[in-house]
């Protein structure tokens, strides 16, 4: 399954690389917030949106959502991902 974030950032034919220089972070950082292993602060998720062209609740759904549950159980809120569909 690929989450919104990364799903878009293909879809607009956008390297990893390419999408981070346009909001500023490191490559390596966008990793970590496509795969949910990071949290993207608010003002991340505002210029990802913006890069995407859709709210940031629509780009984050998945991960809030995943989170969000974790947490009702209690668990740690880190959420792994596969790059494959």
């Amino acid at each position: 399954m690929l989450l919104t974030v990364r799903k878009l950032r293909l879809e607009n034919g956008l390297s990893l690389a390419e999408a981070a220089q346009r909001v500023g972070i490191a490559p390596a950082v966008l990793s970590r917030v496509e795969t949910g292993q990071q949290v993207a602060w608010p003002g991340l998720r505002l210029r990802l949106s913006g890069l995407y062209g859709v709210s940031d609740s629509v780009l984050f759904r998945e991960i809030d959502e995943a989170q969000n549950y974790l947490r009702e159980l209690g668990g740690e809120a880190r959420i792994e991902t596969s790059t494959t569909t």
